[in-house]
């Protein structure tokens, strides 16, 4: 019988294999993802990527589209604004 030894929840620092995979997967270098383990001691996927979306270091598609979508509607609030007055 095999066992899996290996989460798929977690990313283990010493494979670096898992590692390069990771950070190549979420666009970013290995020494930021290493840094993100350290800095929040946790090695979990769903808390590494959402320390590095607070830092600014990653960036979501849908969360990029849901920004760049509000700002686009704020622009056109404003120009609705000026041409009533």
């Amino acid at each position: 019988m095999l066992f899996n030894l290996h989460d798929n929840q977690v990313i283990y620092p010493c494979e670096r294999k898992q590692i390069n995979f990771w950070a190549k997967k979420w666009g970013i270098r290995a020494q930021e993802l290493n840094e993100a383990i350290l800095e929040t001691g946790s090695i979990k996927r769903k808390v590494l990527k959402s320390y590095l979306e607070k830092k600014g270091i990653l960036f979501s598609v849908s969360g990029s589209l849901r920004k760049l979508k509000s700002q686009i509607q704020m622009m056109a609030d404003k120009l609705i604004e000026e041409e009533e007055e």
